[in-house]
Order: structure tokens, then C-alpha cells, then sequence
């Protein structure tokens, strides 16, 4: 289709030209010179040289005239030809390049309708996983049951946690019944931290289950050494861990209660509600897991709390949060703000720091896992 088409198009424009050319070069009109052609009927199989000869045999054209008109024609030919011929050449290589272009734009279509197709499975794999791991933390209702008051704000933020916060009972030699409850940051965030929080909350369990000690800083040390061992740190490089706080609370029918305190990397905050003041107790700089100076230890720390008293347990993720200015949410303005409204009851705190945070945080993405925990002692 095309070479017929183009030898057309290339007779047509070089008869147009060609006449207009040589009727201004001999002033002869130009229906002269098509009377003068004998009427020759044009087909797609019709030589083009005795065409041309017959449309210009006019009378007064000299042989040098005629010579260099054919010439011009010659040249004009040629021009036309390869100005068609580049011209096709251009559209086919065009349409070779869409063609191209065309299985790209598939491959990729394709390419990223499996990505999605992926990440719907990756996703829908973790929030299988999420499910698992909130089945782990105690409800609420056991811990409002166990406590006057109780509030948890708990914020994973790639689905699933390296936040935790376990509780634990156990019943001593003496027939002394003791809780424990533990508020945990692992390495990481998503699935890697979610892995570590589940050996972190196994080992808290297996050491109560199995009454190898009630001390809560012996605990730690325990968990320390179990996770050196579990991911063989001795041997290669992993450094991962967590920073942790472990209450122990005792059982008493007086006003005043005890609690037993270690901490590894972490503090708690005790709100003294009769003088409405807000005391920080600092954990050991020792934390669990991992390489590190061999003669830090963790220490047990004894705290008397009266009634109404209430504990505030919290993870960084909460004081590190940025806003859109990248300023920190920060340790001081945490404190400052508890102070200004030391006076709520334990669940509007929890609601008030909530609120703090979504206002500070704004549209700003969530840096890391976020837990506060606040109790109130019966």
C-alpha cells in the first residue's frame, strides 16, 4: 500500500511543479501545455518519462531550453523522492518506537499491578500478625480489674509494634501473691520490633511461670542474658534489645502501698496527687540485649505510694515525636504539661496526653512507636 501511495504522491507534486515551472520560464499558459499532452490517461503501472516528453513537445522550445528544463525536473524529482522516502522512513520509525514505547508501558503496567498485588499480601501477612500481638497484651478490662485506673495509649506505627506492655502475677514460697507489670521498647519498629517484643514478653513469662525470681532487677538481668543467648550476640554483630520498666506491686490492706522498681533505659513518673507534685524515678543506664559496659547493673529501687497516688510508664516514642517544625515533643514539655494538670483523674490525663500529642504532631508522620501507660493504686 504504501510504495504505490508514495509513487503517486511523488508523480503528482513533480507534474504540479515541473508545469508552473517551465510555463513562467517560456510564458506559456499552463492549459497549453496540458492541452498539448494528447490526453494521457495516468495509471499506477504508467511510465513517467514519454508522459513528461508529451507534455512539454511545445512549439519554440529550443534543445538547450528542453535540456535544462529536464534538468530542473530531474533535480525536483529527486528532492521530492527523498523528501517522501525520509518522510516515510520518519513515520515508520515513529510508529516502530510507539510500538516500543506500547510493551514498556505494559511491562511496567504489569510489573507494578504485581507489586500491589504483593503488598496487599505483605500487608494483609502483618495485620494476620497485629491480630497475634494484641491477643499478647493483657486487656483492659483484667487490668481495670486490677487497678482503680487504668489508661494506655498505644500507637504502633507500621501495624504491628516493637512497643509492649505486659502484666504478670505469681504467688510466692510465703503464699504472697505479687504483680509485675512491664512496659517495653524493643529495637526497631514494625515486624523486626514486633519479633523482639515477642521474645521479650515469652522470657518475662517463663521467668514468672517458673518462680526463678520475684527481684524485678533480677528479672531484667534475666531477660538481658536470655537474649544474649537466644540471638547469639556473642557471636556476630546484632545489637538489638530493649529499654524496659518492671514494677512490682505488693498486696496490702493499708493506705500506703509498695512497689519494687528496676528500670533498663527507662524511667517511670510517680504523681504524688496530696502534694501535687510529679517525681521522676530514673532507671539503670544498663539495657537489655546486646554489647555494653560490663559493669553496669540493674538496681531494684523501693517506692511508697498512698492512696490515689498514680504511675505514668512511657516509651520514647512518645517524647520523640517531631512536629512540622521538627521540634520534639521532649521529655520537658511531657513533664510540664502532666504538672498543669496534675489535678485530672488518671483517665482524663490519659486523654489530655493523647490529645497533646495529636496536636503537636499534626499532619506530621509518626516517627516511631508510641505507649504511655497510667495507673492508679486501689
Amino acid at each position: 500500500m504504501y510504495p504505490r501511495f508514495l509513487i503517486n504522491i511523488i508523480f503528482l507534486l513533480t507534474l504540479y511543479f515541473t508545469t508552473n515551472s517551465y510555463c513562467a520560464n517560456v510564458n506559456l499558459p499552463t492549459s497549453e501545455i496540458i492541452n498539448s499532452s494528447e490526453h494521457v490517461v495516468v495509471s499506477q503501472k504508467t511510465d513517467i518519462s514519454p508522459l513528461l516528453l508529451s507534455a512539454f513537445s511545445v512549439k519554440n522550445v529550443t534543445q538547450e531550453d528542453y535540456k535544462k528544463q529536464l534538468a530542473v525536473y530531474t533535480i525536483s524529482i529527486l528532492s521530492l523522492s527523498l523528501l517522501v522516502i525520509g518522510l516515510f522512513v520518519f513515520i515508520r520509525k515513529t510508529m516502530v518506537q510507539k510500538k516500543k514505547v506500547e510493551l514498556v508501558k505494559e511491562e511496567l503496567d504489569n510489573a507494578l499491578m504485581e507489586v500491589n498485588y504483593q503488598n496487599i499480601k505483605i500487608t494483609n501477612s502483618i495485620r494476620a500478625a497485629q491480630t497475634i500481638q494484641n491477643a499478647i497484651l493483657p486487656p483492659k478490662k483484667l487490668l481495670k480489674s486490677k487497678f482503680k485506673n487504668f489508661f494506655a495509649i498505644y500507637r504502633p506505627k507500621d501495624i504491628v509494634s516493637g512497643d509492649f506492655y505486659w502484666h504478670g502475677e505469681v504467688i510466692d514460697k510465703e503464699n504472697v501473691n505479687h504483680q509485675f507489670f512491664a512496659c517495653a521498647d524493643c529495637t526497631g519498629h514494625g515486624v523486626p520490633g514486633a519479633l523482639m517484643s515477642m521474645i521479650g514478653k515469652t522470657i518475662l513469662q517463663e521467668v514468672l511461670e517458673k518462680s526463678l525470681s520475684t527481684d524485678p532487677a533480677v528479672i531484667l538481668e534475666m531477660i538481658n542474658q536470655r537474649i544474649i543467648n537466644y540471638l547469639r550476640q556473642q557471636e556476630n554483630t546484632i545489637n538489638d534489645g530493649m529499654d524496659i520498666a518492671l514494677i512490682k506491686f505488693y498486696d496490702s490492706p493499708s493506705p500506703t502501698k509498695k512497689i519494687e522498681f528496676a528500670g533498663a533505659k527507662s524511667d517511670i513518673y510517680i504523681i504524688r496527687k496530696q502534694q501535687q507534685i510529679l517525681e521522676r524515678v530514673r532507671g539503670s543506664r544498663k539495657f537489655i540485649g546486646g554489647k555494653q559496659i560490663e559493669t553496669r547493673t540493674f538496681e531494684t529501687k523501693s517506692i511508697t505510694l498512698n492512696k490515689g497516688d498514680n504511675i505514668i510508664m512511657l516509651t520514647d516514642g512518645y517524647l520523640d515525636q517531631n512536629n512540622e517544625n521538627n521540634d520534639k515533643f521532649g521529655r520537658r514539655y511531657f513533664e510540664e504539661y502532666i504538672r498543669k494538670h496534675i489535678d485530672q483523674p488518671l483517665v482524663d490525663l490519659g486523654d489530655l496526653l493523647e490529645a497533646a500529642l495529636d496536636v503537636h504532631q499534626g499532619n506530621i508522620s509518626q516517627r516511631d512507636d508510641i505507649t504511655v501507660i497510667g495507673i492508679e493504686m486501689i
